[in-house]
């Protein structure tokens, strides 16, 4: 069966989004030949714009920043678009952000909020994580939800930064419940190792991951 260039297209983009983020962390907070387990960790404050490209065409643009908010907050914002051919088959842009603190050296979000527009089917979500009842509640209009989240409970843009963390921590354990679409859900992700990534801003020791509960996603 031939499979739509616009659902290929798509998901390709989608996988590329969700976790290259994590990727650019590593290179911004692992200097070459660090060690992993002698480092303090440290919230890597910065901003990133990325073109893609897939067989030497231009099919999208992403942009990704870590701010300081408070004396304990953050903001991780991540925005994408299609561009070049794939714009033909994909027109939406999306934008993530998640806005958290540092809780007992570990993440703790405070609000996710989640726009896809411009295209056929827009989508709009804004998680409230409400600590002192233990919910996680999404006041979309078309999608609202509540849920009850143990300690630990993480949104699905964040837990990037939580995996920074434990691995600078020296962690090799990375599970991580996340409130997602009305229910809870876990992921897990494995250390596949470690290599030299060369960019233009020099040579860096990364660290290369997969998802468990799914192994078409590394990183």
């Amino acid at each position: 069966m031939r499979q739509n260039n616009s659902n290929i297209i798509s998901y390709r983009l989608k996988c590329f989004w969700h976790y290259s983020a994590l990727l650019i962390c590593l290179l911004v907070a692992l200097p070459a030949n660090a060690d992993t387990r002698q480092i303090i960790p440290t919230i890597p404050l910065f901003e990133a714009d990325y073109e893609i490209r897939m067989n030497g065409l231009k099919v999208g643009k992403a942009h990704f920043s870590i701010s300081k908010k408070g004396e304990n907050t953050y903001l991780y914002k991540q925005r994408s678009k299609a561009k070049g051919i794939a714009s033909w088959f994909r027109k939406e842009r999306v934008t993530e952000s998640s806005l958290w603190e540092i809780r007992n050296n570990h993440v703790r979000p405070i609000e996710y909020h989640y726009q896809k527009s411009g295209g056929d089917d827009d989508e709009e979500d804004n998680i409230r994580f409400d600590w002192k009842a233990g919910t996680a509640v999404n006041q979309s209009e078309t999608n609202p939800w509540s849920i009850a989240i143990p300690d630990g409970t993480l949104d699905k843009l964040v837990v990037q930064v939580a995996m920074l963390l434990d691995i600078q921590k020296g962690e090799t354990t990375l599970k991580y419940p996340i409130a997602d679409n009305g229910r809870l859900k876990h992921y897990a992700f494995g250390i596949l190792g470690e290599e030299i990534t060369e960019v233009p801003a020099g040579k860096f020791d990364t660290i290369k991951l997969q998802r468990l509960d799914d192994d078409r996603d590394t990183t």
